[in-house]
């Protein structure tokens, strides 16, 4: 038995540019921030999720927020082999 469930990409924009510094190096990133709306077992969930993406590395910190703002997920890059 497996869970079914439906999402939709409400908004998908670059809000801005950060220097980050994470223990894998300092990055100049773009920060995207992406709106989600799933469906899941009939219930409406609404997430905001910022990344920091750095050309040439990709994502190297993530953080999603519920629709209460509490954050609900985060990654950060620590290490480049």
């Amino acid at each position: 038995m497996g869970l079914n469930f439906t999402a939709e990409i409400l908004s998908h924009n670059v809000i801005g540019r950060e220097e980050l510094t994470t223990p894998a190096g300092t990055f100049k990133c773009y920060i995207v921030e992406m709106v989600t709306q799933s469906n899941v077992l009939m219930q409406k969930v609404v997430s905001t999720t910022r990344q920091w993406y750095a050309r040439g590395i990709g994502s190297v910190k993530s953080e999603t927020f519920d629709d209460s703002g509490k954050m609900t997920n985060s990654q950060l890059l620590i290490k480049i082999n």
